[in-house]
């Protein structure tokens, strides 16, 4: 970390030492700024990215170059630090409200919880609001009484003898076509 410091601090106050970063890797230095929280792992990221150059820029600058076991623990630090820096970003990503963002991980983690949860009686959906919500909205039977003579109302033709015996697919097909109706006209 202190070789990368040491790259950081001094492309941020040498335009000369910029210019000799940019025209080896290719790529504009960039510098972690101390009230972002991602910005460590952001620039470390930018480090290994041009890895096959950065110890060029190292020699050029003047700096100590990094060793292969260096080099392993940027990554290390990396492959450690992504979920927590996509943690990070999605919770202030400004496309999302704040609550959103805790809603959507919260249910996400309730989620998480109950599918290792080892109970496998129908209870555990009371401990679970989420999927107790999702359970009931899926697994409930459509009433056969006047919400779906509703369904159906047209000028009269409730409970005509045509509608009586309704095979599953006849009822299906009826469910999607006044659907497709109530669409068009609103």
């Amino acid at each position: 970390m202190a070789k990368c410091r040491a790259v950081w601090n001094l492309c941020a106050r040498s335009p000369k030492a910029c210019e000799i970063y940019l025209k080896i890797t290719g790529k504009s230095p960039t510098s972690p700024c101390p009230t972002r929280w991602n910005s460590y792992y952001d620039c470390i990221t930018d480090i290994l990215k041009v890895q096959e150059t950065i110890n060029e820029v190292l020699r050029k600058l003047g700096l100590a170059v990094l060793k292969e076991i260096e080099v392993q623990f940027l990554i290390e630090y990396i492959n450690t630090s992504k979920p927590i820096s996509e943690a990070i970003r999605s919770l202030e990503d400004s496309s999302t409200t704040s609550t959103d963002g805790n809603s959507s991980t919260c249910t996400d983690l309730e989620t998480l919880q109950y599918l290792r949860d080892e109970d496998t009686s129908l209870n555990i959906i009371n401990i679970y609001p989420t999927i107790k919500k999702v359970f009931l909205r899926y697994n409930t039977c459509l009433p056969s009484s006047a919400p779906v003579e509703r369904l159906f109302s047209y000028g009269g033709m409730i409970m005509r003898p045509h509608r009586r015996n309704m095979s599953d697919t006849l009822f299906e097909e009826l469910v999607i076509l006044k659907s497709l109706i109530n669409k068009e006209y609103k």
